[in-house]
């Protein structure tokens, strides 16, 4: 499954931009996310393994986000439905820093908050 990182320079996350250059004007949100000012500042496609939602609290995941950028997180609560997991996790080394990891009907979408800037993983198509 392919997903599209997306970096936000606020630390307040909502509109699923799809702007991929740097610097560019971020495109319309989808008509269901709110509308909200926020520019991408860079983004990526990356592949979302479907195990990371078999991780137990205590686990430790680490995300490499871009080259320059990787943010290590500690499970803290496991939400499993009959059609999904959402993982509760906080940012190693950052005391408010949070991350939340969802994956219902094989789409993943969730979001990292952290000192660093918000980062949102939103899919963009098989």
């Amino acid at each position: 499954m392919l997903f599209k990182l997306a970096i936000a320079a606020s630390l307040c996350f909502g509109a699923l931009c799809n702007s991929l250059e740097p610097g560019a004007s971020p495109a319309a949100p989808p008509s269901a996310a709110p509308a909200l000012d926020i520019d991408v500042l860079r983004s990526r496609e990356i592949a979302v393994d479907p195990t990371l939602f078999t991780s137990k609290v205590g686990d430790r995941l680490d995300f490499a986000l871009f080259d320059d950028l990787t943010l290590s997180i500690l499970i803290d609560r496991v939400i499993t439905r009959d059609d999904g997991t959402t993982l509760h996790a906080k940012i190693i080394g950052e005391p408010l820093g949070t991350c939340t990891l969802t994956i219902q009907n094989n789409t993943v979408a969730g979001g990292f908050w952290s000192e660093h800037g918000s980062f949102g993983i939103v899919p963009i198509g098989n």
